[in-house]
């Protein structure tokens, strides 16, 4: 049976607060769970171990640590949309990189926001962080 987004959206919102050991280090408790290596960036590793661990199907090309990768694995499927929706991912463009940089779980959209969930970020909502939690994107 696979996971609903309830299920995927319940989860993820009971890792808010996770935080790397140590600090700064990229290490973190979903890189085994997902079965990439650990103490790299990890803010795909913690959407893909929220799949596995609730056991939503992956869509092929998606099972990466690499959020360009994750992408491209989208796109492949048909599966990039313009209009979020709850249990959906984002993508956030780096300009300085000039690439996708950041990925996170939607839990919900309120008029012109998004409000997420994501790895691998901090308070302030950078692409590179601490931990897990909640924000609002525009």
């Amino acid at each position: 049976m696979s996971g609903t987004v309830r299920d995927l959206l319940t989860w993820a919102a009971a890792q808010v607060r996770t935080m790397e050991q140590p600090l700064g280090s990229n290490k973190n408790p979903y890189a085994a769970k997902a079965g990439h290596a650990n103490g790299q960036a990890w803010c795909a590793t913690f959407l893909v171990a929220g799949w596995k661990v609730n056991k939503v199907p992956l869509v092929p090309g998606t099972n990466s640590a690499f959020t360009p990768t994750m992408q491209s694995g989208f796109k492949n499927a048909g599966r990039l949309f313009n209009s979020p929706r709850a249990g959906d991912v984002g993508f956030l463009f780096d300009r300085d990189l000039g690439r996708i940089a950041h990925v996170f779980f939607v839990e919900r959209v309120e008029g012109d926001f998004v409000k997420t969930i994501e790895g691998n970020t901090n308070l302030d909502g950078s692409r590179t962080g601490i931990g897990v939690f909640r924000h609002s994107r525009r």
